[in-house]
């Protein structure tokens, strides 16, 4: 589906997945919208984790 589901952890899909289901009917913006919210999230979790783990 989305490059960002691929490397993700089970948790992960079992939200993302059902919230691109229910707003699949809803405009494509609004969805591009969401995704980029999430990217913008995971981004900067990974970046918390990454910045724990090497210091």
């Amino acid at each position: 589906m989305l490059p960002i589901i691929s490397p993700m952890p089970r948790l992960c899909r079992c939200i993302v997945i059902p919230i691109l289901l229910t707003t699949g009917l809803t405009p494509f913006l609004e969805i591009k919208f969401l995704v980029l919210i999430y990217a913008r999230t995971l981004n900067l979790f990974s970046v918390k984790l990454y910045g724990t783990r090497r210091t």
